[in-house]
């Protein structure tokens, strides 16, 4: 009865105090006290001001709105917040734009008041009108153009792919021929649009602040007031956007690939990226508790990016076609995740074999896929304990002992997916909008469905859009392929060349080697078939309350020992300590060697304060985290010569070998070991 949910676990830092204000013009602020925060930082996020947005005959006038508001002020922002070592930034994704400073909190209240400043609807309009500005801002968006990278290449090969009519297909980054060249040649006032687009689009009813500082709640609010004159004055009315479907579906997965000219990092020399596509249409625009495809993206990455024995990282491992480590692990990513529309990727770094093998490869990652339904014996309903140790590992780190509190970006983009305050939005303490509760039955249940809809796309090769580097390298090496024609050389006018960044591709049939494949795949030896994923025994369903774990310094023979939860009061009462639930002691006090609790004893191996086995020292906040020491005692004399301490180190590298697959389980479940040695042997440290 003493363990709760992780969800009622108070998680990091909880010292910060929220509180939610909406302004006359509708716009929302959330104010957050943060004692421990260095640096005071603000994010302002507008919902219906992005990319999908934008007019569709000027490419990239969303952006350059971002850019035209950065710059609306007298003097420039970014120059005057540098006087004082502060920054700012901004982003325009597909459904919002996000603007962004921070700056040492001695300076915040100025700050914030010019950072009003840019969103007033006549300094943007005056912006907009000037024609040095307007060019000037052009010339910066075009220079952010970057086709060199491979993710790039490869998402406007998929853009080209897609149905026209949808804003996905479009380019929306924006250049000097969309913003200028075009507009100029058709009779497009550029100006004129950009502040038809800021007084529909801009509206403060969509807008959200989040202020976070050391500053008390009440200096925040009032430091945000001049918030409420900000943005457009015109009240339009937010529509629902409607997407046409994305692509055009065939009896066959669309496979392609893709030339890259030189390796751009010596990480990925000799190696090739292939990806699968999947894009999906889940809409969650009108739900109280927003699933997003990311929340059911991480759920099916827990069953393909897994590494035991059964998993497809281990078969393709065994064959060669993928790295060692991490970077040979499958990763399953969200690069566009809105209402109505999703991008999901499953991205695999090939060896130049996984190249040469890559019908293979895309084989025995439909063969996994098709092992995860059969966990399901076919319905597509992941099993109920499956979903709650995801769901609780989720939550563990990424809420109960997260390394760090959400900064205001994160709060400002989250808010308008999840909501603002209430019972399940953002700045509500002990609530984290991403995820359910795990005794949340109904939303555990729409997680499930989430999944099976999801599966029953990722599985059927005809909605996949495959995708593969090649390197002049392995295009050259093409020829010692068992499955292919040589790859021709990338001048070759077989290779198709993409619009907008150039990339140059080519149609890549896989299907027609389904037979070689199944082939291939069939001389598997036994025991190397994959397998059902199981459910990680160490994640915990349950957490202890949170509780104070700091272990101050040691000075003299005196130290501070905080105990775990309210089973202890009556210890820290018969010893006489002032604050419940901790135990002031001498390390000579001969009622350590008692036993504390049931099945525990404290041990001093001798009387020397500064040789006690030290425990780590965790945030002073309340958490549920603990550690455990564990000091194995040996014969080891005080200075070992050199073939002693090379033994010592030999059996310590076996024994992380050894425990190297528990550890992998602990990882998920929050848990982290340590070994050192010391006068007294091997000291094991687990924290969990």
């Amino acid at each position: 009865d003493n363990f709760q949910s992780p969800n009622s676990v108070i998680p990091y830092s909880t010292r910060r105090q929220y509180k939610h204000v909406t302004l006359s013009n509708g716009l929302k602020v959330l104010l957050v006290n943060d004692k421990e925060a260095i640096r005071a930082s603000a994010a302002l996020s507008i919902y219906g001001a992005g990319q999908f947005d934008e007019d569709v005959d000027i490419g990239g006038l969303a952006h350059l709105m971002e850019h035209m508001v950065s710059c609306a002020s007298k003097e420039d922002f970014e120059d005057w917040l540098s006087n004082f070592d502060g920054s700012s930034n901004a982003f325009t994704a597909p459904k919002m734009v996000c603007y962004h400073f921070n700056v040492p909190p001695e300076f915040f209240s100025k700050s914030l008041l010019r950072f009003a400043a840019l969103f007033q609807q006549k300094a943007v309009e005056r912006a907009c009108r000037n024609e040095g500005v307007l060019r000037r801002e052009i010339k910066r968006v075009d220079s952010e153009l970057n086709f060199e990278n491979d993710f790039n290449r490869m998402f406007y090969l998929l853009k080209s792919l897609a149905n026209p009519s949808h804003p996905f297909s479009r380019f929306t980054q924006g250049c000097i021929k969309s913003l200028e060249q075009i507009p100029k040649r058709d009779g497009i006032n550029i100006g004129e649009r950009l502040i038809n687009f800021f007084k529909k689009r801009y509206q403060p009813s969509k807008a959200v602040l989040v202020v976070v500082s050391p500053a008390d709640l009440d200096s925040l609010e009032k430091w945000t007031s001049p918030f409420s004159s900000i943005l457009s004055r015109e009240n339009v009315q937010y529509r629902v956007q409607k997407y046409p479907s994305p692509l055009k579906y065939g009896s066959k997965p669309a496979q392609y690939v893709v030339w890259h000219p030189k390796d751009t990092s010596p990480i990925m020399q000799n190696m090739e990226k292939l990806s699968i596509n999947w894009l999906l249409e889940r809409n969650y625009d009108n739900s109280e508790k927003v699933i997003t495809s990311t929340t059911i993206g991480f759920f099916l990455a827990q069953l393909i990016s897994r590494r035991d024995s059964g998993s497809i990282y281990s078969f393709l491992l065994r064959r060669n076609w993928i790295p060692e480590g991490n970077q040979g692990v499958p990763r399953i990513t969200l690069p566009i995740d809105v209402s109505g529309f999703q991008l999901m990727r499953l991205e695999i770094v090939l060896t130049i074999d996984g190249f040469l093998n890559r019908a293979a490869v895309v084989a025995a990652i439909y063969d996994s896929l098709q092992e995860i339904v059969s966990l399901t014996r076919g319905s597509y309903n992941i099993p109920t304990e499956f979903l709650k140790k995801t769901l609780s590992m989720a939550r563990l780190h990424g809420y109960n002992i997260a390394p760090r509190p959400p900064d205001p970006i994160e709060l400002a983009v989250d808010a308008q997916t999840y909501g603002f305050g209430g019972t399940v939005g953002v700045g509500v303490p002990g609530i984290w909008p991403q995820l359910p509760a795990i005794d949340d039955t109904a939303l555990l249940n729409e997680i499930r469905k989430g999944i099976s809809d999801v599966l029953r796309i990722i599985t059927d090769p005809r909605f996949a859009t495959i995708t593969i580097t090649a390197s002049n390298d392995a295009i050259f090496r093409s020829r010692e392929s068992i499955f292919y024609d040589p790859i021709p050389p990338p001048l070759d006018p077989k290779w198709n060349v993409e619009a907008i960044s150039g990339t140059r591709y080519l149609t890549d049939d896989l299907t027609s080697l389904t037979g070689k494949v199944e082939e291939w795949i069939g001389t598997r030896i036994d025991g190397d078939a994959m397998s059902l994923p199981s459910p990680n025994p160490w994640l915990p369903l349950k957490l202890r309350p949170a509780r104070q774990s700091k272990q101050q310094a040691i000075s003299g023979n005196t130290a501070s020992l905080y105990f775990l939860d309210s089973a202890f009061e009556s210890v820290s009462k018969k010893f006489g300590s002032k604050n419940p639930g901790i135990v002031e002691l001498s390390w000579k006090d001969p009622t350590l060697t008692q036993d504390i609790g049931t099945g525990w004893q404290l041990y001093q191996a001798d009387g020397n304060a500064s040789d006690g086995l030290q425990i780590p020292i965790l945030p002073d906040e309340p958490t549920c985290r603990c550690a455990m020491v564990i000091q194995l005692l040996s014969q080891r004399p005080a200075r070992a010569n050199v073939n002693q301490a090379g033994l010592a180190q030999l059996w310590l590298f076996s024994f992380e070998e050894a425990i190297k697959e528990l550890a992998e389980l602990g990882t998920p479940a929050g848990l982290a070991y340590e070994l050192t040695f010391n006068k007294y042997g091997l000291r094991i440290c687990i924290l969990g």
